[in-house]
């Protein structure tokens, strides 16, 4: 019978090692590691989904500014509606106005026609 002394050293670290080896790869299978995966995961592509859809809004919002201040720069009363809101209230923007940016307005008409909603709304305050 051999003893403990009996093996070399070196038999003894391999075993030391093949042992920490497979409590590392146990761990791999662990519920709670794969759970913590799982959820780390969903995390960064829940934070890259709204990354992508903020920067989505953003560029729609840029475009939506760009397209009505096109057709300010292209019509006189659109300016001067613009111009007597700013009279008003000074910290007034008319473009940016929360009702007027997410109705969809293809047209002058259209826009010149919520300018002067807001307008209106503005003397009667």
């Amino acid at each position: 019978m051999s003893t403990q002394s009996d093996i070399p050293s070196e038999v003894n670290f391999l075993r030391s090692n093949n042992k920490q080896y497979q409590s590392e790869a146990n761990m791999i299978n662990d519920p709670l590691t794969i759970t913590t995966m799982v959820v780390a995961l969903f995390t960064v592509i829940l934070v890259f989904g709204i990354m992508i859809y903020n920067n989505f809004r953003t560029k729609e919002t840029i475009r939506t500014l760009t397209q009505r201040t096109i057709m300010m720069s292209t019509n006189k009363e659109l300016r001067d509606l613009c111009r007597e809101i700013m009279e008003i209230d000074p910290k007034a923007c008319p473009l940016l106005d929360g009702n007027i940016l997410k109705k969809h307005v293809n047209n002058p008409e259209q826009l010149k026609k919520l300018l002067t909603q807001q307008l209106q709304g503005l003397k009667k305050a």
